[in-house]
């Protein structure tokens, strides 16, 4: 077992600003948000990725999560699991062996 700091704890933050934050902290496995890394990839690349985890001794050995790929239907359906070829991809390239897969509906309660 691998014991690492979810980024979901800290979902109002930065991609780059957590992996800094964590390392400072001494924190330097991450189980990386997958919405919070496809942000930080669209003004940055791979290899920006693998610089900030580099400058910071940090890994990401797990990624959170995918969702909907039993429950959606149709062109739903489809689009969640192109979408989950994508980030297995992207797993795969950044060397995350690990990805959380949610099989059920999930519910959000709001407080009233």
């Amino acid at each position: 077992m691998i014991p690492t700091l979810s980024q979901v704890c800290t979902l109002h933050s930065s991609f780059e600003k957590d992996i800094e934050d964590y390392a400072a902290g001494q924190c330097r496995t991450v189980e990386v948000w997958l919405t919070k890394l496809e942000t930080f990839l669209q003004s940055h690349s791979l290899d920006d990725v693998r610089r900030v985890l580099e400058a910071n001794e940090s890994t990401l050995p797990v990624a959170s999560f995918q969702g909907g790929l039993l429950i959606s239907q149709g062109d739903a359906r489809r689009e969640h699991w192109q979408h989950f070829a994508k980030r297995l991809d992207l797993c795969s390239q950044l060397q995350i062996k690990t990805l959380v897969a949610a099989g059920d509906i999930m519910m959000i309660f709001a407080a009233s």
